[in-house]
């Protein structure tokens, strides 16, 4: 099915730079009203429906258009949540209609169903070319499609972007990845930045992955996304995101305010200069132009003109069917430049690719995991930073799984690497630093990177790890909130100070709900063998736990959560779909940002051999979706601490906090250093278990 809309995308794509746009007369508006009268009209919003101050809204602007200047009246509607009601609404829309227009490609496949079982209704679809490319023409004679050269304005907007920058460094936030629509939108924007300096450092990041749309209406993960990129030097950030847009202008101004130094955001498809609230308007710096209304109101004008085309339509700069906006004069100051490259682009001068490069890296990085890819958890989620990297990079990458730590084994598989030619070598777990610090030595132009531990030797050997204490105390608070027995199990692995670290942090969460609860540790001495896991969760459960947390690897805690009938804090991934009416949340790893950074690191020259120790604003640790049967205000107050944890104002270690036998571990308003939790080896007050 991927392989499928790909192949659809991608053929939009080529037709699109091809076919010709079509126009309108304004002057013709008042010889259309009268026919308009006659006329009604159905518009389909993609998910969110208006006030998303994007995508939508724009389609809104161009139906109110047709009704103030063709006199048209019309019905609209917006789909459910997971857009699984688009046929149904469609359907309503032709039964009232003799024109419905469904704005998203998302509705390609029912408009095409809905159309053939109404001859008599017109449909247009925005974003799909709605053509038969095997046949060669429209795939029927009542649906016509309205497609966009995203990649040409988002040059407009690169460029202006790479003009007006002092940093020098940039960003875009894409809404969903791998479809091949939004991959324009990066593609020109990139092309218009390299264009005015081939330097100029962009950092890209989409929010979801095909097929998961949900990034089109994250605003709160948007934020996140655009302050870590303004943390690491963007000064100018461009969305192409939809409603989750929003968080990108809130970042702005939260970060200019608190800096002192402004930082911008790009809009998309609207000007959203006058669709954002006021106070954050002055934070945005122009708008990519893509002119759905025109197209939504151009459709209706040809229903009522009885020009209806069916087939594909497509709009450019040459007939204003993308541009730029300049409201709020941010712009007044380069708009000739920009006009310039305008203008070359509508002579055939420059043309804008609509796919981003291939990129190259002479990096091949190999990795070493303690456990199975298959896992579902911790090696699972370092195999998927592994291949987004990749795919970032263009670096060759392998990998071996379950490489015992403590043995002679790790040193034998990078010695293979390296003889192979491999230049990078990863290594996932805490039993491996030792083995790397000593190769290290012994190969100074080999970049070492070790995920966990502490050691680092400032040159060729490093450390990676995210603070994950933060999403564990987030998902302590869900844990607290859902025990009525007050007893949690925790199965955790080794009592080593990143696990140590976890439970005190999941702890402090469960008691700031729940004050009298305790949390008792089962060991295992394994970070992935089912068998025992499974063995240390139903031991848990036995002993009256009605809630289970874990620091391992496989999904066994989660099945003896689910059989038993109690609730289930997973680790590493959304491990929902394996016990999903146990499952209530789980912190999550997403490693692709750094992988990719020490790949880039490592080819040209930069990688310093540091501690990196990365946190929820730098986007490598998260907290899973909350169960849909949590109460709203416990999801309330985790939205509220994780949005403190991100801008610093709330630590989940800031005291009071006692230690396991009352004593004091951290005083009142002070907070415990990144030393300390390091080497974090005492239990907090409410852990039940020894750290030995």
């Amino acid at each position: 099915m991927l392989k499928k809309w790909k192949l659809i995308v991608a053929l939009l794509a080529i037709f699109g730079m091809f076919a010709a746009g079509c126009g309108g007369d304004d002057d013709d508006a008042s010889s259309s009203s009268s026919a308009g009268d006659d006329v009604t009209a159905g518009l389909v919003y993609d998910i969110g429906g208006r006030g998303d101050q994007s995508f939508n809204d724009s389609a809104a602007a161009g139906i109110e258009r047709a009704k103030n200047e063709l006199g048209i009246e019309f019905t609209e509607a917006s789909p459910n949540d997971d857009g699984s009601n688009r046929a149904e609404l469609l359907q309503l829309q032709a039964d009232n209609n003799p024109i419905v227009i469904a704005v998203g490609f998302l509705f390609a496949g029912d408009a095409a169903t809905v159309a053939a079982n109404n001859p008599d209704t017109n449909f247009a679809v925005i974003d799909d070319a709605m053509m038969d490319f095997d046949a060669g023409g429209p795939l029927a004679q009542n649906a016509a499609g309205l497609t966009f050269a995203e990649h040409e304005g988002s040059f407009l907007v690169g460029a202006a972007a790479a003009l007006k920058s002092d940093t020098g460094t940039i960003g875009f936030i894409g809404g969903v990845c791998c479809f091949g629509l939004i991959e324009k939108f990066e593609a020109g924007y990139t092309a218009g930045a390299k264009a005015v300096n081939p330097d100029i450092k962009i950092i890209p990041q989409y929010i979801t992955e095909f097929p998961d749309f949900d990034g089109f209406n994250a605003p709160d993960r948007a934020k996140e996304i655009a302050l870590a990129m303004y943390n690491e030097g963007a000064d100018i950030i461009y969305h192409a995101a939809g409603g989750a847009g929003a968080g990108l202008f809130e970042a702005a101004k939260e970060v200019s305010e608190s800096s002192g130094s402004k930082v911008w955001g790009i809009g998309v498809d609207s000007d959203q200069y006058n669709t954002v609230d006021a106070s954050v308007q002055e934070y945005v710096l122009t708008s990519m132009l893509k002119r759905v209304d025109t197209a939504v109101y151009l459709a209706i004008k040809s229903q009522v003109d009885g020009t209806f085309t069916p087939g594909q339509t497509a709009y450019g700069l040459s007939d204003d069917g993308v541009g730029y906006s300049t409201t709020g004069g941010y712009l007044d100051d380069i708009v000739t430049q920009l006009e310039a490259y305008k203008a070359d682009i509508i002579a055939g001068n420059i043309v804008v690719p609509s796919t981003m490069e291939a990129p190259t890296s002479d990096v091949k990085a190999a990795f070493l995991y303690v456990g199975p890819p298959g896992d579902a958890g911790w090696t699972w989620a370092h195999d998927e930073g592994r291949k987004c990297a990749e795919a970032a990079t263009g670096a060759e990458t392998a990998y071996v799984e379950s490489v015992p730590e403590g043995t002679a084994d790790f040193a034998n598989f990078a010695k293979d690497f390296i003889d192979q030619g491999y230049n990078a070598i990863i290594g996932t777990s805490f039993g491996y630093m030792d083995a790397m610090e000593a190769l290290a030595t012994e190969y100074p132009d080999v970049v070492f990177d070790h995920v966990s531990g502490y050691k680092n030797n400032g040159t060729n050997f490093g450390n990676t790890f995210g603070r994950m204490y933060e999403p564990r105390y987030l998902s302590g608070i869900v844990a607290g909130s859902a025990t009525t027995s007050g007893q949690i199990g925790y199965v955790a692995a080794f009592p080593i100070p990143e696990v140590i670290r976890g439970i005190n942090a999941f702890t402090l969460g469960v008691r700031s709900v729940n004050p009298t609860a305790t949390v008792e540790v089962n060991w295992t001495s394994t970070w992935f063998d089912p068998a025992v896991e499974g063995d240390a969760a139903q031991a848990l459960i036995d002993a009256g736990a009605d809630v289970i947390a874990m620091h391992q690897d496989s999904t066994a805690a989660g099945d003896k959560a689910e059989a038993a009938g109690v609730r289930w804090v997973s680790y590493n991934s959304d491990m929902s779909a394996f016990a999903p009416n146990a499952f209530l949340t789980a912190p999550v790893w997403d490693w692709c940002n750094r992988y990719t950074q020490i790949i880039q690191q490592a080819g040209d020259g930069t990688y310093a051999g540091g501690a990196w120790w990365g946190s929820m604003a730098d986007g490598v640790v998260d907290l899973a979706p909350i169960a849909g049967d949590v109460s709203g205000d416990i999801k309330d107050l985790v939205a509220e601490k994780k949005a403190a944890i991100i801008d610093g104002s709330f630590h989940p270690f800031t005291g009071p906090i006692n230690a396991q036998d009352g004593s004091v571990l951290v005083a009142d308003g002070e907070t415990m250093d990144d030393g300390a939790m390091l080497g974090m080896m005492t239990f907090v007050e409410g852990v039940i278990g020894s750290t030995s």
